[in-house]
């Protein structure tokens, strides 16, 4: 947000902004917003809440992070329109509070800049206490307000002559109700000092020499979060690695850097005298100086790759995007970034130099230090043979991965990937190919489903680079097939992929029930369905779910697509969205895997907001191709979520000032559709014959803890199909009713722990 510093001062210059109410602010002014009171007491006493607990101003730029709900009975809420000044705040919901002073007498600019519709009313408060701002009652007089503005716009810039020795109170408000961040810019010619007001300065740092002392050899750690309390106030690190926040004078609360910005996965904080999280405890000069040291704990490049794209329309074409960074501690080399389309889905331009071999896209990049990015642009076109309601995938990933990861000693070194062609226009192939460095250790299920429903289960064991084909008849069908990775693979539980025949063909409603394996931060895979119209502004969800019930494994992160289109009749500058998490998902696992345009956000409790400004979206009727975008982001789900619970997520879309969209719920639900690889070759229980056919035998551990147990059979949607109650070690189970396929042996002992093993039947 600094960057926007200069775009700013320039602002302030050229923008006036007339008292001269609009057609919209006299709406505005009609207009009685309603607010939930219910978050103020949570704000009572934070920073910027209320006459009590200002936020200091001074020269320079500041970035705030919303408030909201914050409707106090206070006399700012209480000043009629028209009252000395015309057209002060027909209302002043989700109120910041800033102080400030100056020894010297002379001319002040304020803009105070928001994506959304905030205003402003500024006090010379020098003759007014704080309790007769906070607790007023009935009759009052006002203290002199010196401006205010309760227009429309997202950009309020006003001057005025600042006496010295006086005291000034600025309240910024948001009438929209949208909870998004903004900036105050503060020029003068003259000193600007805050109110009562202490200081955290610092640099966060790589410690590289792990002396914690900031010296030759050291690298800054740029583009750090820095906050307050996890309040309104924070600040981002400079190139060089430095930070101010500038505080309250009551402020005995904690600062702390953001792991979002500076993971744990690959800094450790060692310096104990210099912690990522400390309270504030001001020396009497009211400035503490706290530098945050850090180390890294793994010398690597990282290279993380991402594509996205807002829709697949048949016959038109697409704009995507490819995002490439270096989250590593060391430098990333110069290297290749390579594409692989599906059947039907065809590249048509590129904004970089590319060269390709007759399947797969290449396109150099250059070397990355940490944190560096890049990104090019494509523009791919769907042909019109393919069907709508079907799918298709790109892959992006770089090849140059560095050599310096350690993986489990416990992984075989194996790693499958699966490939579908058409043999012929009515058969599909699947070669499964072992791309690992060692063979497989065991034989592993596969199992091919037709519509979602198994059709084929059976076993494979694979050499290094040795492949294994399975054919099928296509029969306008969605096929799948899928293999389980020996365990602890570090990337994927199984490899899959589907059949691309007859891509002309709908499938009916039939989905992808598998996750998408893309789990090595250098892959990605986009896969999305091929449409024709489309809902503007909606929301999308991977893994697609199976069955009816949209059911996913427990352990899939899910993935969701936010899209968004301008279909008024005039630009948009800014765009929000406000996306409340579902209880279900792990929030502190968030990573965003792709976007249309530049972007920031907040997750604050389980509210993500995402703030595109400023984007200037062209409407569609001025330009279709320009006026949509779109971002995407990850979670992990909660590791105890329990089986048929609901994931279910929407998000509110705002273009400027007006209402919010709401888009579509994405609905999943939590169950067991493959198997988990943790129960993949239990040692605990044997199962034979395998496959079965009409009977199973169950051989349990010879220990007390299994003298008496429940026997569950569940099938890959999990569903219940069998209970028995077992009171032996050896016991067996009719298997003549199951189907072909899959299914989940589970044994719960006496003493509530459950072992669980998959088996095959074959007929």
């Amino acid at each position: 947000m600094k960057g926007l510093a200069v775009f700013l001062a320039v602002f302030a210059i050229n923008l006036n902004i007339s008292l001269a109410q609009t057609p919209e602010d006299i709406e505005k002014m009609n207009s009685t917003p309603v607010f939930s009171s219910s978050n103020n007491t949570s704000r009572s006493g934070t920073p910027g809440c209320d006459c009590e607990n200002t936020i200091p101003l001074s020269t320079g730029e500041f970035q705030f992070l919303p408030t909201t709900n914050t409707n106090l009975p206070n006399i700012i809420n209480n000043i009629t329109p028209g009252f000395q000044y015309p057209g002060c705040l027909g209302s002043a919901p989700n109120q910041t509070w800033f102080e400030f002073t100056s020894p010297d007498t002379g001319g002040v600019t304020i803009v105070v800049w928001g994506q959304v519709d905030y205003d402003y009313i500024l006090f010379d408060a020098t003759d007014f206490p704080c309790e007769e701002f906070n607790t007023f009652t009935g009759q009052f007089q006002p203290p002199p307000i010196l401006s205010c503005s309760y227009s429309t716009s997202p950009v309020e810039n006003f001057n005025f002559t600042l006496f010295g020795g006086r005291r000034y109170i600025l309240v910024v408000t948001n009438f929209s109700n949208i909870p998004a961040p903004f900036l105050i810019n503060v020029y003068a010619g003259i000193e600007i000092t805050p109110f009562s007001s202490k200081s955290v300065i610092g640099r966060v740092y790589a410690d590289n020499n792990d002396n914690c002392i900031f010296d030759d050899g050291d690298s800054p750690i740029a583009n750090a979060l820095v906050e307050y309390s996890g309040t309104i106030i924070y600040d981002e690190t400079l190139a060089d690695g430095t930070y101010k926040l500038l505080l309250p004078g009551n402020a005995d609360g904690q600062v702390q850097i953001s792991q979002s910005t500076v993971p744990n996965l690959l800094w450790s904080n060692n310096c104990s005298e210099f912690p990522a999280t400390f309270t504030v405890d001001f020396p009497e000069n009211d400035t503490l100086f706290a530098d945050v040291p850090y180390s890294s704990t793994i010398d690597c490049a990282l290279p993380v790759v991402q594509t996205s794209v807002p829709f697949l329309r048949r016959c038109f074409t697409n704009p995507r995007v490819v995002q490439y960074c270096n989250y590593g501690t060391e430098t990333l080399p110069p290297g290749e970034i390579i594409l692989h389309y599906d059947e039907g889905i065809i590249p048509i331009s590129f904004s970089t130099p590319y060269s390709f071999d007759g399947e797969y896209y290449s396109i150099a990049i250059n070397g990355l230090s940490p944190g560096e990015c890049g990104s090019f642009q494509i523009v791919d076109s769907v042909t019109c043979e393919n069907g709508l309601g079907s799918y298709g995938c790109v892959e992006a990933s770089y090849v140059q991965v560095p050599d310096c990861y350690e993986f489990s000693a416990e992984w075989d070194g194996s790693d499958l990937t699966v490939d579908a062609i058409c043999s012929d226009s009515t058969t599909a192939t699947f070669t499964v190919i072992n791309v690992g460095s060692s063979a497989m250790s065991q034989s592993m299920p596969y199992e091919l489903k037709r519509n979602g429903q198994v059709e084929e289960t059976g076993n494979l064991q694979l050499n290094a680079g040795e492949s294994a084909e399975f054919s099928y008849t296509n029969d306008d069908d969605l096929l799948t097939f899928a293999v389980w990775e020996t365990p602890n693979n570090p990337f994927n539980i199984l490899a899959w992929d589907l059949s691309d025949c007859n891509s002309n063909i709908n499938f009916g409603g039939n989905s992808i029930s598998y996750a998408i394996q893309d789990q090595q931060p250098w892959l990605d895979i986009d896969c999305d369905l091929i449409i024709g119209s489309y809902d503007p502004n909606d929301k999308f969800a991977w893994p697609f779910g199976q069955g009816e019930s949209l059911k996913v494994e427990r352990d899939d992160e899910i993935e969701y697509r936010i899209r968004f289109q301008n279909t008024g009749n005039d630009t948009a500058f800014a765009v929000v969205i406000v996306d409340t998490l579902s209880d279900m998902l792990d929030v502190e696992s968030l990573r965003f895997t792709g976007n249309s345009h530049n972007y920031s956000y907040e997750l604050v409790d389980r509210v993500l907001t995402v703030t595109f400004n400023p984007i200037i979206l062209p409407d569609s009727s001025t330009n279709l191709d320009e006026s949509i975008g779109y971002v995407k982001f990850a979670l992990k789900q909660n590791e105890d979520n329990p089986n048929n619970y609901v994931i279910e997520n929407f998000a509110d879309i705002y273009f400027d000032f007006n209402p919010p969209i709401r888009t579509n719920t994405e609905i999943r639900t939590i169950g067991e559709v493959a198997l988990n690889i943790e129960s993949i070759g239990s040692k605990n229980i044997k199962l034979y014959p395998v496959p079965a056919s009409n009977i199973i035998s169950i051989e349990l551990p010879a220990n007390d803890d299994f003298s008496s147990s429940i026997i569950h059979v569940y099938d890959l949607s999990g569903r219940k199909l069998i209970r028995q109650d077992s009171k032996s070690l050896l016991n067996t189970l009719n298997t003549a009713e199951l189907s072909s396929g899959i299914y989940l042996l589970e044994v719960i002992n006496n003493k509530g722990r459950a072992e669980r093993s998959p088996f095959v039947v074959q007929h």
